[in-house]
């Protein structure tokens, strides 16, 4: 697998492929790329509970759950989305949006290899 340098490694790209952008991985940039799980995170701002959505796709199940405090939603104050996925040279990653303060923050955090 090739990997990318120490800067770009974690970075979200997108490939433009005949018009449309296709999301790379962001450890090791390949194209094909394929999502496995997505979870939403809604809280009015500052609120002390929020509600965690996730849909499963490889489990085939989707959970609906209020969370006090942040659990795993990317943001501190507001709303967050995380999307689990994994390339097909083996990266497994998650990408994270946030927001704060009118922008909206995207961060990946590399999980390992899948077929380990």
């Amino acid at each position: 697998m090739t990997k990318k340098n120490e800067k770009e490694r974690g970075k979200v790209d997108f490939i433009d492929s005949s018009g449309e952008q296709l999301l790379a991985c962001p450890e090791c940039g390949f194209e094909y790329v394929h999502i496995t799980k997505a979870e939403v995170f809604m809280r009015a701002e500052d609120e002390d509970t929020h509600t965690h959505v996730t849909a499963d796709i490889e489990d085939h199940k989707t959970e609906i759950e209020k969370v006090k405090g942040m659990g795993r939603n990317p943001s501190g104050r507001r709303n967050g989305l995380i999307l689990t996925g994994y390339c097909e040279e083996g990266c497994k990653f998650e990408i994270e949006m946030a927001q704060h303060k009118g922008n909206t923050l995207v961060k990946s955090n590399y999980l390992g290899e899948k077929y380990d």
